[in-house]
């Protein structure tokens, strides 16, 4: 398997505590088949990081806590404010992830179909 993905440049810094995006996408090709077929498919990989066109209550929260969205694993104890910032930018990212990468995907499920009939 080969992976072939640049998150640095991707997901890079926009400024003090700031993301570019929170997602970056890559392509992988594996070996699938008996006869040694290489198949290719997207990788998408999506970070707690925050962008600065994250939703509002996400930017507050931010700007109140410097350390998010990198709290320790330590700290188990959510307060409701800290889990719905969580809760935000995790439905945030995936959501721009997904619209950056649809049309991939439903490209994806056409051609699995065609190999299925």
């Amino acid at each position: 398997m080969t992976v072939d993905i640049t998150p640095n440049v991707d997901m890079a810094a926009d400024g003090p505590g700031f993301l570019t995006q929170p997602y970056c996408t890559g392509k992988i090709y594996y070996r699938s088949e008996p006869d040694g077929t290489v198949r290719e498919g997207t990788l998408v990989v999506v970070k707690a990081g925050v962008p600065k066109n994250a939703p509002w209550s996400v930017l507050a929260y931010h700007d109140a806590h410097k350390q998010f969205p990198c709290d320790s694993t330590l700290d188990q104890f959510f307060t409701a404010d800290k889990f719905d910032a969580y809760l935000a930018l995790g439905h945030f990212a995936m959501n721009e992830a997904y619209t950056a990468t649809s049309t991939d995907y439903a490209a994806h499920l056409a051609r699995e179909a065609d190999l299925i009939s």
